[in-house]
Formats: structure tokens, C-alpha cells, sequence
């Protein structure tokens, strides 16, 4: 690595500064207009004018009657959004007997009951899955797990290649046919 010599560093950063103030002066001579200063007079005064808040409209009336039916020919050229909306009108009794159950107000009722959660989540775990209920009733054969299907390939696996004289009784020449015939019935060798 090479070392160099702290004047002449310090000598460096000297005439790079020099070159940069000198760039910058140049640019502010070119364009004396951008950077001129900001005399007294040439501030901006920034008001905020508060506006009030909009007011609600008024609620409108109620309707006490019927809505009048438009003509037949006046609802095919309207648009479905302009159509009036039917009045609903309800008998409600003056007041409340005294048979009548007053129900709790909502807010002292929690939304979730988790006594009741917890139960319906139990009981669901209980019950055989909709899956498994389907294949129940179409009386298909039941689909291996993951599991099980590993567990056969290694039993298929530990199975020797019979035609390789993997099975027992192999090597023996001429006297391992019998053999190698009853591993083949048996199902011994390996496909």
C-alpha cells in the first residue's frame, strides 16, 4: 500500500476546495437574479383563515301517507336508483305490557360467548370431517396418510430384485429356480 506524505494531502484537499468555491462563484455570476437576498420587503406573510365546519341538513319530514305510483311510462325511462322508495309504516303499541319480556340491551351482552366456543369448537373436533364423511357414504377406499404411504414404500423397498438373486435362496445356481418361484407367488421381489 502506498503512504503518502500528510503536506501533500492536506495540499489536495486545499486546492479541492479551492476549485469548488471557484465553480460556485461562477455559477452565482452567471445567474445573479437566483440568489440575490431577501430584503424586508419581499416577505411572504402566510395567513391561516379558519372557515366553519359545514352544518347538518335539516332531517326530512315523515311521510304520513302512501307514496303516490308513478305511471307505468314514467318507470321504464327512470333509472332503478330514481325510482321512490316504498313507505314502510308500523303499528307500535303505546306502551309495553307487563307479560311482555323486556330484552337485555345489547351492550351488556358480549358478542362471543367463549363457554359457548369452546364448546362448539369440541364438538366439531369430535365429528368426522366432511371429507372423511364423504368418503363414508361413497364407500371408497380410504385415502393413505403420508405416513402410511412411507411405510409401504420402505416394506416395498427392503424387498429384494429377484432378478438380481435378491430373495432367499439365491446363489445357489441351478436350485435357486424353486426358489425364486415362490418369492415371485409370494410377492417378495421387488417390481
Amino acid at each position: 500500500m502506498r503512504r503518502t506524505n500528510p503536506s501533500r494531502r492536506a495540499a489536495v484537499l486545499l486546492l479541492t476546495l479551492l476549485v469548488h468555491a471557484g465553480v460556485l462563484w461562477l455559477l452565482m455570476q452567471l445567474r445573479p437574479g437566483a440568489v440575490a437576498p431577501v430584503s424586508p420587503q419581499q416577505r411572504v406573510l402566510v395567513q391561516l383563515i379558519a372557515t366553519p365546519r359545514p352544518t347538518a341538513p335539516p332531517p326530512l319530514p315523515a311521510r304520513t301517507g302512501p307514496a303516490p305510483r308513478p305511471e307505468p311510462s314514467t318507470l321504464i325511462s327512470k333509472p332503478a336508483e330514481a325510482l321512490p322508495a316504498p313507505a314502510i309504516t308500523a303499528a307500535l303499541p303505546a306502551e309495553p305490557t307487563a307479560s311482555a319480556a323486556v330484552p337485555e340491551p345489547a351492550a351488556s351482552k358480549p358478542w362471543l360467548d367463549p363457554e359457548k366456543t369452546r364448546q362448539a369448537v369440541r364438538q366439531m373436533a369430535t365429528q368426522p370431517s366432511i371429507r372423511e364423511q364423504a368418503a363414508q357414504a361413497s364407500d371408497a377406499p380410504r385415502k393413505l396418510t403420508a405416513g402410511e404411504r412411507f411405510g409401504q414404500e420402505v416394506q416395498q423397498a427392503a424387498a429384494g430384485d429377484c432378478l438380481k438373486g435378491e430373495f432367499l435362496g439365491g446363489g445357489m445356481g441351478l436350485l435357486s429356480a424353486p426358489f425364486w418361484a415362490l418369492a415371485e407367488a409370494r410377492g417378495k421381489c421387488r417390481r
